[in-house]
């Protein structure tokens, strides 16, 4: 085995990297750490926090991959974790947690019947014997995950952020959510399998990586722009802020799906001409996945820029702003050591924003075949083949629900922790929140 980094992967750990630093620098500043206790100590808050971070932990675990020496196959800590799934490919569609295939076939007797699936436990020949199996394996979990629970409401009862009802069932339910697949995958296709017999669970857990992906890196590459433009134009004024208002309000002024597309299809094209260039199908949908993001973050800065240029114009008639002026501090010091800890609410309020905006961006993206690499799975390359599932009769459901579900869970537990820090950090509503 082998280490394969992907371009992707250093961005997200370089991003994990600097996310423990700056808890480290939070936890030097009196300020910063009451603001945060703050944000923590509304149950919500918590209990999406730690949703968000376990969708980042799965991530994370994705974004490890190694080369098996043998067989030349690149895989993840997660794909090791999944590998009983993906091994057991099926010959098409079954429903979640069902014990044959959805569809009839020929049958040794030559009647038309349902075949049992390969993945499936040998000794159920019926439904009742199906259902029961299931109720012991969820019976079990809730045993093994109630048993697990006590030692960790111990740890945790203590603190009096972890105390509310709210958080704690939160903690029980993940942890029970996890007993309960690592007990049931070994058996079954946990949400199905789609066309090709692939499961849907581990489509929509591997899709995880590219929408925090979308969400994380965009994000943070459209800040530079922003704020570095957005300081210039209300400090400097003048020419320098006529400038960057043009520059922006004509990014504005093209519709943002239209252009988005175009430089995708631009992307496109030269990457299919210089196919040459990627040593493997893997890297080349990586770095198209690492491109629109830059390009999603090349068209997304604008409105970020436009707050901080109108809370820069505000800060620079301040006293202390004249103050070093007259004193001969330089501008880019006043800049970066002056203005920029002061618009950095806006920032952090826009970060927590945006991020789940631009997960549902990709999933459109992907929808409208502009989107991420085929060969990636992500929600919206999901939701893009459950179209001409849900016409068919019987009707197809459990692939589109199952991205729905999985991206349900981290778009709201995103704006809900989003919508707090607003509220701690936002001068209008800091003194209340």
């Amino acid at each position: 085995m082998s280490i394969v980094w992907l371009w992707t992967d250093i961005a997200l750990w370089v991003l994990t990297l600097l996310s423990i630093f700056a808890v480290y620098k939070i936890k030097k500043s009196e300020s910063l750490s009451r603001k945060w206790i703050s944000i923590f100590s509304r149950p919500i808050a918590l209990s999406s926090f730690i949703i968000f971070v376990f969708y980042i932990f799965i991530g994370l675990s994705d974004s490890i991959h190694l080369r098996d020496s043998k067989t030349s196959e690149v895989y993840s800590l997660l794909d090791f974790a999944l590998m009983p799934v993906i091994e057991s490919e099926e010959k098409t569609y079954s429903t979640p947690l069902n014990y044959q295939q959805f569809s009839k076939e020929y049958l040794d007797n030559g009647l038309r019947g349902f075949v049992n699936l390969k993945h499936t436990p040998d000794e159920i020949n019926s439904q009742s014997e199906n259902i029961q199996y299931i109720l012991t394996t969820t019976a079990w979990s809730l045993l093994v995950a109630i048993i697990l629970f006590i030692p960790i409401y111990w740890l945790v009862s203590s603190r009096p952020l972890f105390s509310n009802k709210p958080v704690l069932w939160t903690i029980f339910s993940i942890v029970f959510l996890l007993i309960w697949v690592i007990n049931t995958l070994p058996e079954y296709h946990i949400l199905g399998t789609d066309k090709a017999g692939t499961d849907v669970f581990y489509k929509a857990v591997k899709s995880i990586r590219t929408g925090m992906i979308f969400g994380l890196l965009t994000t943070l590459m459209a800040l530079p722009p922003a704020i570095i433009l957005g300081l210039m134009a209300g400090y400097y004024k003048g020419r320098v802020d006529d400038i960057i208002q043009y520059v922006y309000t004509t990014i504005n002024a093209i519709p943002g799906i239209l252009l988005i597309a175009a430089l995708v299809l631009i992307l496109q094209v030269y990457m299919d001409e210089n196919a040459q260039n990627y040593a493997s199908s893997l890297e080349r949908s990586d770095l198209k996945l690492l491109l629109l993001c830059v390009i999603l973050a090349l068209t997304s800065w604008t409105g970020l820029c436009r707050l901080i240029r109108a809370e820069t114009l505000k800060l620079s008639e301040l006293e202390y702003v004249k103050a070093a002026k007259v004193f001969g501090v330089a501008n880019l010091k006043i800049l970066f050591g002056h203005l920029m800890p002061n618009v950095m609410h806006l920032v952090l309020i826009s970060i927590v924003l945006d991020f789940s905006g631009l997960v549902l961006i990709e999933a459109i993206l992907s929808y409208i075949g502009v989107g991420v690499d085929a060969t990636t799975m992500s929600w919206g390359n999901m939701i893009n083949a459950a179209r001409l599932e849900l016409s068919a009769d019987p009707i197809v459901w459990w692939p589109l629900a199952s991205s729905f579900i999985f991206m349900f869970g981290l778009v709201l537990s995103a704006n809900l922790f989003a919508d707090r820090v607003r509220q701690v950090f936002d001068p209008k509503e800091g003194e209340d929140a």
